[in-house]
Protein backbone atom coordinates (compact mmCIF):
# COMPACT_ATOMS: atom_id res chain seq x y z
CA UNK A 1 0.00 0.00 0.00
CA UNK A 2 1.12 3.53 -0.65
CA UNK A 3 0.14 6.37 1.66
CA UNK A 4 0.71 9.93 0.65
CA UNK A 5 -0.58 13.09 2.21
CA UNK A 6 -0.30 16.79 1.75
CA UNK A 7 1.11 18.11 4.99
CA UNK A 8 -0.32 21.58 5.00
CA UNK A 9 1.30 23.97 7.39
CA UNK A 10 -1.36 26.49 6.56
CA UNK A 11 -0.47 29.91 5.41
CA UNK A 12 -4.01 31.25 5.39
CA UNK A 13 -3.04 33.90 2.89
CA UNK A 14 -1.95 31.25 0.40
CA UNK A 15 -4.63 28.68 1.19
CA UNK A 16 -5.22 27.88 -2.46
CA UNK A 17 -1.74 26.28 -2.60
CA UNK A 18 -2.60 23.64 0.01
CA UNK A 19 -4.36 20.35 -0.55
CA UNK A 20 -5.06 18.72 2.81
CA UNK A 21 -6.05 15.34 1.40
CA UNK A 22 -5.03 11.82 2.38
CA UNK A 23 -4.46 9.62 -0.67
CA UNK A 24 -3.94 5.87 -0.48
CA UNK A 25 -3.44 3.43 -3.34
CA UNK A 26 -3.09 -0.33 -3.57
CA UNK A 27 -4.44 -1.41 -0.18
CA UNK A 28 -3.29 -5.03 0.26
CA UNK A 29 -4.67 -5.67 3.76
CA UNK A 30 -7.48 -3.97 5.67
CA UNK A 31 -6.25 -0.80 7.37
CA UNK A 32 -7.49 2.12 9.39
CA UNK A 33 -6.55 5.55 8.07
CA UNK A 34 -5.83 8.24 10.62
CA UNK A 35 -4.90 11.87 10.51
CA UNK A 36 -3.44 13.90 13.34
CA UNK A 37 -4.40 17.56 13.10
CA UNK A 38 -2.12 19.93 14.99
CA UNK A 39 -4.25 23.08 15.04
CA UNK A 40 -2.46 26.24 16.14
CA UNK A 41 -4.81 28.66 14.42
CA UNK A 42 -6.09 31.87 15.96
CA UNK A 43 -9.63 31.51 17.32
CA UNK A 44 -10.83 33.76 14.47
CA UNK A 45 -9.79 31.02 12.02
CA UNK A 46 -11.94 27.92 11.71
CA UNK A 47 -10.79 24.62 10.24
CA UNK A 48 -13.81 22.33 9.93
CA UNK A 49 -12.87 18.67 9.58
CA UNK A 50 -14.68 16.85 6.77
CA UNK A 51 -17.55 14.58 7.83
CA UNK A 52 -15.76 11.37 6.73
CA UNK A 53 -13.33 11.82 9.64
CA UNK A 54 -14.37 10.83 13.19
CA UNK A 55 -12.66 12.36 16.21
CA UNK A 56 -10.94 9.72 18.35
CA UNK A 57 -9.25 11.99 20.88
CA UNK A 58 -7.78 15.45 21.39
CA UNK A 59 -4.80 16.42 23.52
CA UNK A 60 -3.67 20.04 23.55
CA UNK A 61 -3.52 21.34 19.99
CA UNK A 62 -3.50 17.83 18.48
CA UNK A 63 -6.57 15.85 17.48
CA UNK A 64 -6.64 12.28 16.19
CA UNK A 65 -9.25 11.39 13.57
CA UNK A 66 -10.04 8.07 11.88
CA UNK A 67 -11.43 7.82 8.35
CA UNK A 68 -15.06 6.62 8.30
CA UNK A 69 -14.45 4.86 11.63
CA UNK A 70 -14.13 1.58 9.74
CA UNK A 71 -11.22 -0.17 8.02
CA UNK A 72 -10.46 0.41 4.36
CA UNK A 73 -10.95 -3.01 2.79
CA UNK A 74 -8.12 -5.11 1.39
CA UNK A 75 -8.01 -4.77 -2.37
CA UNK A 76 -9.21 -1.15 -2.39
CA UNK A 77 -7.55 0.46 -5.38
CA UNK A 78 -7.67 4.07 -4.21
CA UNK A 79 -8.91 6.30 -1.40
CA UNK A 80 -8.98 10.07 -1.68
CA UNK A 81 -10.02 11.62 1.62
CA UNK A 82 -10.09 15.42 1.96
CA UNK A 83 -9.39 16.44 5.55
CA UNK A 84 -11.07 19.85 5.64
CA UNK A 85 -14.64 20.65 4.70
CA UNK A 86 -14.46 22.29 1.26
CA UNK A 87 -10.65 22.18 1.60
CA UNK A 88 -10.58 25.53 3.33
CA UNK A 89 -9.84 27.43 6.50
CA UNK A 90 -12.53 30.01 7.17
CA UNK A 91 -11.32 33.47 8.19
CA UNK A 92 -13.68 35.20 10.61
CA UNK A 93 -14.45 38.91 10.53
CA UNK A 94 -12.65 39.39 13.84
CA UNK A 95 -9.28 38.14 12.53
CA UNK A 96 -6.65 40.70 13.67
CA UNK A 97 -5.28 42.77 10.78
CA UNK A 98 -1.77 42.65 12.25
CA UNK A 99 -1.79 38.85 12.63
CA UNK A 100 0.90 37.05 10.65
CA UNK A 101 0.50 33.81 8.76
CA UNK A 102 3.55 32.36 10.52
CA UNK A 103 1.77 32.58 13.87
CA UNK A 104 -1.16 30.51 12.55
CA UNK A 105 -0.43 26.97 11.50
CA UNK A 106 -2.34 23.78 11.05
CA UNK A 107 -0.43 20.59 10.27
CA UNK A 108 -1.87 17.32 9.01
CA UNK A 109 -0.03 14.01 9.32
CA UNK A 110 -1.58 10.82 7.96
CA UNK A 111 -1.05 7.30 9.30
CA UNK A 112 -2.13 3.85 8.21
CA UNK A 113 -2.48 0.93 10.68
CA UNK A 114 -3.49 -2.65 9.91
CA UNK A 115 -6.90 -3.42 11.35
CA UNK A 116 -6.47 -7.21 11.77
CA UNK A 117 -7.04 -8.46 15.34
CA UNK A 118 -8.46 -5.13 16.53
CA UNK A 119 -12.13 -4.52 17.28
CA UNK A 120 -11.98 -0.73 17.03
CA UNK A 121 -9.96 2.05 15.50
CA UNK A 122 -8.98 3.17 19.02
CA UNK A 123 -7.52 -0.26 19.80
CA UNK A 124 -5.55 -0.35 16.55
CA UNK A 125 -4.13 3.14 17.14
CA UNK A 126 -3.21 2.41 20.76
CA UNK A 127 -1.28 -0.71 19.66
CA UNK A 128 0.52 1.09 16.84
CA UNK A 129 4.03 2.53 17.18
CA UNK A 130 2.62 5.96 16.26
CA UNK A 131 0.56 6.44 19.43
CA UNK A 132 3.51 7.26 21.66
CA UNK A 133 5.43 9.22 19.04
CA UNK A 134 2.51 11.51 18.20
CA UNK A 135 1.46 11.94 21.85
CA UNK A 136 -2.21 11.46 21.11
CA UNK A 137 -3.27 8.21 22.71
CA UNK A 138 -6.70 6.74 22.07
Amino acid sequence: STLSSSSAASDVYKRQEKDPTVKVTGVKTAVYLYVVVDNKLDSALKANIASDWTLVKSEGTKSLYVYKNTPVAAGTASVVAPILTNNQVVVGTNFPADETAAANTIDFTAYMVQSATFNTASEAWAASPYASVVNVNA
